[in-house]
């Protein structure tokens, strides 16, 4: 009985020591594993300028990051091997370059960044333009003057603003003219109209004055050009 209870004791300190050996042994093989290597490198441009925001990717595998504003980077905890770095930026021709990883060392890698062949130099936005917008005239000024050399101050109404409005009258082709109004319409269907604090009736035609009781149809008119400022006083 006493040699069977040290035979058995005697087991439990066997497989105590294996254990042991065993976690030693393990531990010790994790010790000796490979250092991870870094790729530690900076991102510039043309002008030798840092580039911030710069993806830096490692093909084939998921690490990436993203430059600093002194445009440095760093990957880390990398096994030994060949890798192929893939550096993009919008604007910017996509760069890959092949970097070699040993253990436990650390690789330095210069990225110059080109402008790319495709990138945008101007941009001309045309949408949202007033297509009725026609404001070139012989009449304001008594001569062929473009828009910007004319000093006097006019509205223009073209006859394709009345047709896209559906201007069945006068008075309500008139209210297309900034700061004017109609402040009268008579019975007759004549109008007095109101701009700078001056008032007329309707007495011109065609530059023509004339006293006629009646309104005028836009389907005749081809343009209303209003002058304003101190050159519609004085005609």
């Amino acid at each position: 009985m006493n040699l069977h209870r040290l035979s058995a004791t005697a087991w439990k300190y066997i497989l105590l020591f294996c254990l042991l050996y065993y976690s030693c042994q393990l531990s010790a093989y994790a010790g000796e594993e490979e250092p991870g290597g870094i790729i530690k490198g900076k991102v510039i441009t043309m002008d030798n300028k840092p580039a911030a925001g710069v993806t830096i990717q490692l093909r084939g595998t998921k690490k990436a990051t993203l430059s600093e504003e002194d445009g440095s980077f760093t990957l880390g905890n990398l096994h030994s091997g060949t890798y192929e770095m893939e550096i993009s930026l919008v604007g910017f021709t996509t760069i890959r370059q092949t970097v070699v990883v040993e253990k436990n060392s650390t690789v330095a890698v210069h990225i110059e960044l080109k402008a790319s062949s495709g990138q945008l130099e101007e941009v001309i936005v045309t949408n949202g333009a007033n297509r009725f917008a026609k404001k070139e005239t012989g009449d304001i000024a008594r001569l062929p003057l473009k828009n910007l050399e004319n000093p006097q101050v006019y509205n223009i109404v073209p006859k394709e603003l009345m047709q896209e409005q559906i201007v069945s009258d006068y008075n309500s082709a008139f209210k297309n003219i900034p700061g004017a109004g109609v402040p009268v319409v008579y019975n007759q269907g004549r109008s007095q109209l109101l701009s700078r604090g001056f008032s007329t009736a309707n007495l011109v035609r065609n530059g023509v004055g004339g006293f006629v009781y009646n309104n005028i149809d836009p389907a005749n008119l081809e343009r209303i050009e209003v002058i304003k400022g101190p050159s519609a006083t004085l005609f």
